[in-house]
């Protein structure tokens, strides 16, 4: 687990058995972000999370491919009662 605080902002990270769970917390405004991670099988990962401030609240849910070389994933949220889709990845040379 680690935990900081630095200008209002507290964050706390839990790491157990590649599951991740990290929450970020802003003293200021009273901003919130939640998000989980977890590992399916080799490669895949199952995540989600929820953001509150003071504007709107929104969340999300997807799952992602990560290799060495590449990752590949989907995202699903929802803002403002509207749905979006989200096809993210990256490539290393």
């Amino acid at each position: 687990m680690s935990f900081s605080y630095v200008k209002s902002l507290i964050s706390a990270t839990l790491n157990i058995n590649s599951w991740k769970i990290s929450d970020n917390y802003s003293l200021l405004n009273a901003n919130c972000d939640l998000s989980i991670s977890i590992p399916l099988l080799e490669k895949y990962s199952v995540f989600g999370g929820y953001s509150h401030t003071s504007l709107i609240d929104k969340g999300y849910i997807g799952i992602g491919l990560y290799e060495i070389d590449y990752s590949l994933g989907l995202k699903v949220k929802n803002e403002m009662s509207n749905i979006y889709f989200d096809i993210f990845g990256s490539v290393n040379f």
